[in-house]
């Protein structure tokens, strides 16, 4: 009988130090919680997405010594709204040819397209020019 009593102690002081240990850690968020993005607010969301594709690039991304390779084909999942649209993939030059995979994304006006990256042959015959994607 003094074995069973003291076995029913020491589980019980084990889980009350389990659940008093797990309580005290539960005061404190991990450290990666306040650098994870607020997705409850969709609209800044939205405006940053945006801003990612917006941004000039400099200009010596913007020319290349000669095309691009053939575009890829890629896997286009459903997107994540009726409201989004599929902005396609393309060639990026840094020093080397890069693909930049395709993505869904918000327009910022109704009715909005999306107009992609083009490569297009520079006035001296050899480089090649990025037009970047734009709204319109």
């Amino acid at each position: 009988m003094k074995n069973k009593y003291k076995l029913l102690k020491a589980l019980l002081l084990g889980c009350f130090v389990t659940f008093s240990m797990a309580a005290s850690f539960a005061e404190y968020p991990p450290p990666y919680y306040n650098q994870q993005p607020n997705y409850d607010q969709q609209q800044d969301y939205n405006d940053n997405q945006q801003r990612i594709y917006n941004m000039e690039p400099s200009e010596d991304e913007r020319m290349a010594p000669g095309g691009p390779p053939p575009s890829q084909q890629e896997i286009i999942m459903q997107a994540p709204s009726p409201m989004h649209v599929w902005m396609p993939g393309y060639w990026n030059w840094q020093n080397r040819w890069i693909w930049i995979p395709g993505q869904w994304a918000q327009p910022p006006r109704p009715n909005a397209e999306w107009m992609e990256h083009q490569w297009r042959r520079h006035e001296d015959g050899e480089r090649y020019r990025m037009e970047r994607g734009e709204w319109r």
